[in-house]
């Protein structure tokens, strides 16, 4: 999750990040530990993730997290120390539940179980609001532990998802020309246009047409490719 970038040494930024993300990860590993430790901290998160879909980042108390999760705020306060880390934790903890890059051999059934697991994830009621607020920098600020968290699980998912199509390339279901990035965004962005930003229901003929679409025009190309039935 934490892998460097390829094609070079990493910044002083990704390093940041990078150290960052070992302690929200070591945070986040104490939560999934087991017993009374490992209880509360899911109540919490919970309660945190609640409280953010319903009120947004800029407007969570740590008073209110405590209220839902039935714990004392001090509590909160003594583990995580700051809304924004307990938010970052969150993140990374409900990060560690996603599903592999799923890797078949066929780019298509790839594709598609990738495609359906990024809707699921931007369906989760608190991902819109905190996107948002961190894309405009409302109330997460360019330093907040929460945009560089939220960065770098972005940007891994990001190098990880493309892959699905590095590996269609090398073997030879996409041509040498296609562009992995490139096919990932436009496979991503009808979905998160039709669902997030226009609101219309995004269902599972959909994504397999949009799937299609993307993958057609490469596909047909090469002999003996064609759009394959998922």
């Amino acid at each position: 999750m934490t892998d460097e970038p390829s094609g070079g040494l990493a910044t002083d930024g990704e390093r940041d990040l990078k150290a960052a993300l070992r302690q929200f990860n070591a945070d986040a590993a104490t939560t999934r530990s087991g017993g009374r430790t490992a209880r509360v901290g899911e109540a919490v998160i919970d309660a945190a993730l609640i409280e953010l879909s319903e009120r947004g980042y800029a407007n969570i108390r740590i008073d209110d997290v405590a209220a839902r999760a039935g714990v004392n705020k001090t509590t909160i306060y003594r583990r995580w120390g700051s809304k924004s880390r307990l938010i970052a934790t969150a993140l990374v903890e409900r990060h560690a539940e996603m599903n592999p890059i799923p890797d078949t051999g066929d780019v298509h059934a790839d594709a598609l179980t990738l495609l359906k697991e990024i809707w699921e994830s931007l369906r989760a009621p608190w991902v819109a609001p905190l996107i948002a607020e961190a894309t405009t920098q409302r109330s997460i600020g360019a330093t907040d532990e929460v945009r560089t968290v939220l960065t770098e699980l972005l940007s891994s998912r990001y190098r990880h998802s493309k892959s699905i199509f590095e590996r269609a390339i090398a073997r030879g279901e996409l041509p040498q020309s296609a562009n992995p990035e490139l096919l990932l965004e436009a496979m991503c962005g009808p979905v998160y246009y039709r669902g997030l930003v226009v609101g219309l229901p995004v269902d599972d003929a959909y994504l397999k047409s949009v799937v299609q679409l993307v993958l057609s025009g490469f596909s047909s190309t090469l002999p003996g490719h064609s759009v394959q039935e998922t």
